[in-house]
């Protein structure tokens, strides 16, 4: 037994030494670090590895980060395990969307290395050490699906600090917070900007709206086929327009005037017709009538009738 584990381990170890003698002609290699050791303990040394890394928080997004071709990996900041375990997952997602979305005055350019190739020096760049979202004024906020909730405001901003005491901060139309109190069942909160219904695209949005319905999206796959999956992604496109209505300023103020005319109605209203050009006439059982009406300088224009 033992004997067979020596020839076991003989071979193994001339099989390294052949492989790690191959790279050295070849002068470049993508080994994890550990290998990179082990090759140096079998007396043979490499060089080391090239850079392998990935523009990004260390997930695969839509959205593209602008990087100049020429631009050095030495300028661009780490994403690491640290900052996703203090920030619940929503640091990283967020160190992404300024890095796409924001309005910078330099460049900002997250990475992500995975651990296995720490010790190489090309890993020991500035880190993303902390983040911080600032929010307007809240225009809409809705539950949306189990565990996510959408909040619009009027402006949004992503702030990020760096180990190498750097701030880079911008408005974005597009944030990912932890739990709102606009949302107070939600587990995640999507904060939007108005300009986001037109600036981020449909792969975008099924990316943050869909990702908690993945198993959702996998068994209609696996049960029903492909039109199923479909027609669950398009589900969630249309019910995030409908989010989008109901967050429209103006739709927003007629329905908060039309409440509050059906209040003021001494003894109730009676009926409540819509008409040409969009007004909405109430009649109550008083005989008064009010209509209102859509204004473009306004979000209404009251007419009142007894």
């Amino acid at each position: 037994m033992g004997r067979h584990k020596q020839d076991t381990d003989g071979q193994a170890e001339a099989q390294d030494t052949e492989r790690y003698r191959q790279l050295q002609q070849e002068g470049h290699h993508t080994l994890p670090y550990k290998e990179f050791l082990r090759a140096k303990e079998l007396g043979i040394e490499l060089p080391e590895a090239d850079p392998v890394y990935e523009i990004g928080s260390g997930r695969k997004c839509p959205l593209p980060i602008p990087m100049a071709k020429d631009f050095p990996l030495e300028r661009c900041y780490r994403v690491t395990e640290e900052l996703i375990e203090m920030t619940d997952f929503s640091g990283r997602d967020n160190a992404h969307i300024l890095a796409a979305l924001g309005r910078l005055k330099e460049p900002f350019v997250p990475v992500w290395i995975d651990e296995v190739y720490d010790g190489y020096s090309w890993t020991r760049l500035a880190t993303v050490d902390d983040i911080d979202v600032t929010s307007g004024q809240t225009l809409l906020d809705s539950w949306f699906r189990e565990g996510l909730g959408l909040e619009c405001v009027d402006s949004l901003a992503i702030t990020v600090h760096t180990s190498d005491d750097k701030t880079h901060s911008g408005n974005v139309c597009l944030a990912v917070s932890g739990v709102s109190a606009c949302c107070p069942g939600s587990s995640q909160t999507l904060y939007l900007t108005p300009e986001a219904r037109t600036h981020l695209d449909s792969a975008t949005w099924l990316h943050y709206l869909g990702e908690a319905d993945v198993d959702e999206l996998v068994a209609a796959v696996t049960n029903s086929g492909k039109n199923d999956c479909v027609t669950a992604m398009a589900k969630l496109l249309v019910k995030l327009e409908d989010f989008w209505l109901a967050c429209n300023s103006d739709a927003r103020e007629m329905r908060l005037a039309l409440i509050d005319h059906l209040q003021m109605l001494v003894g109730g209203w009676r009926s409540i017709t819509r008409t040409e050009g969009e007004a909405v006439r109430i009649k109550g059982e008083s005989g008064r009538e009010v209509i209102l009406r859509p204004n473009l300088k306004r979000p209404y224009v009251v007419d009142s009738r007894e």
